[in-house]
């Protein structure tokens, strides 16, 4: 890039996208690294960095699958790899596979299927199938195994070379559904038993040896393991998160080294707990990259440039900032979401700081024709201060400038009612009265 006969270098510093809302859009490779489908592209983030690292371009249609080779069932035979490949599938049926180079941290785009897939191949009457898993039958390397469930309330199975035929010593499948409960299947030869059964309550969404892992829509993930006595499958860990939303996780996902487990929501928002533990199970909530789901409409800078604050059509208001004294394998300072002062009933598409004298305000237009106008309250100003400054006390001087704490959310969460510095302060309990503040 060349500014006035002089040569610009021109890098990316910060990438914030939201995970699209489909059950097998995520995947967790032995690469350690997640991906995703945000939009028309190919999200890829570092779990350990909480950031996007990169989209990858090339889909015209919503990402809704995305699959690692070697995925993380495989880490153990995967950590001398020089390249990982990843495949994604859109709604048009567009399937696309991606090569990553571990010297450089290079993408490059391998392969583009001649033929959009269309429609399975197997026929398995008038319900749709919505979940398939594929694996290797032990004891002949020869020989598959491919489980497929849909709307019919059926698990249809099938194994075997060209031939059909199929021997196996035994396998375990794991199912889940609406009818919140996980079985347990055992595939043996004729003749022996199977002992593993069960029913629970949770929607499955992948197994760990030993481990199921299940995400639910109650938002909440649950770790099963089989007690040691019984062989009773247990709940041993519980996370999950509180929220007015009744629409939780769509799928759950193990780390590679099984320490880590990610969900992603409704939202599109990712959500990460980290086993800290030494003698005994911490399950504590990590860092995760966060963006907008749905179309960003306007973005507009702090008078300052202390923060961004994007708008999108996924009715959200949210401002990103640099976080001083992260991760010591970044680069300077990372990008993080600290606030989303505004969630809205309508499609936000336009946004501006105001640039008068006083406290931080932004107003905002949604498609119900009303213009918003928002003040920071010292709770969020105090978040601003702790995630972009050095310093670790609040300047006094700043403080003494606000006119509002806080922000109460109404009963039915249709909005915030300004809690003022002076209690005698008389407001009207109404709509206008709306007040920036943090999450």
């Amino acid at each position: 890039m060349s500014v006035n006969g002089s040569k610009a270098e021109v890098k990316s510093l910060f990438i914030a996208a939201g995970c699209n809302r489909i059950v097998n859009n995520v995947s967790w490779g032995a690469s350690g690294l997640v991906s995703f489908g945000a939009q028309n592209a190919v999200a890829i983030f570092c779990p350990k960095l909480a950031q996007i690292l990169t989209t990858l371009p090339g889909h015209k249609a919503a990402v809704n699958c995305t699959h690692w080779l070697p995925s993380n069932k495989f880490a153990f035979k995967a950590k001398h790899l020089e390249r990982h490949y990843l495949l994604s599938g859109d709604a048009d049926g567009t399937i696309i596979l991606w090569e990553l180079s571990v010297a450089d941290n290079k993408w490059r785009l391998v392969l583009q299927l001649p033929q959009s897939h269309k429609k399975g191949t197997l026929i398995v009457g008038s319900r749709p199938m919505v979940t398939l898993s594929l694996a290797q039958l032990p004891g002949n390397t020869g020989l598959i195994a491919l489980a497929m469930g849909g709307l019919d309330n059926k698990i249809y199975l099938y194994c075997g070379e060209r031939t059909g035929k199929c021997e196996l010593d035994s396998i375990l499948l794991v199912s889940s559904s609406q009818d919140k409960g996980i079985r347990i299947w055992k595939l043996t030869l004729r003749g022996s038993l199977a002992n593993t059964e069960g029913t629970h309550k949770r929607v499955a969404t992948t197994v760990n040896p030993k481990s199921i892992l299940s995400a639910s829509m109650d938002k909440t993930m649950m770790i099963w393991q089989p007690e040691r006595k019984t062989g009773i499958w247990m709940n041993v860990v519980t996370v999950g998160e509180l929220s007015h939303c009744a629409l939780g996780f769509y799928g759950g996902h193990w780390s590679p080294d099984a320490r880590s487990i990610l969900a992603h929501g409704y939202g599109g928002s990712f959500h990460m707990w980290k086993n800290i533990g030494v003698s005994s199970d911490n399950w504590q909530p990590q860092k995760v990259p966060s963006g907008h789901f749905a179309p960003v409409t306007d973005i507009t800078w702090a008078r300052y440039g202390e923060y961004m604050l994007s708008v999108s059509h996924d009715q959200t208001t949210r401002i990103f900032a640099p976080w001083h004294n992260q991760h010591p394998q970044s680069n300077g300072d990372s990008w993080h979401e600290i606030a989303r002062p505004q969630v809205h009933g309508h499609d936000i598409n336009c946004a501006a700081i105001i640039q008068g004298k006083g406290n931080h305000r932004f107003v905002s237009g949604a498609e119900e024709k009303v213009a918003r106008v928002f003040e920071a309250p010292l709770s969020f100003l105090k978040t601003l201060h702790h995630a972009t400054s050095e310093k670790s006390s609040f300047p006094e001087d700043v403080q003494a400038d606000v006119q509002v704490l806080g922000a109460n959310m109404s009963a039915l969460g249709l909005y915030t009612k300004p809690i003022y510095v002076n209690a005698t302060h008389e407001v009207q309990d109404n709509p206008g009265n709306d007040g920036l503040d943090t999450l």
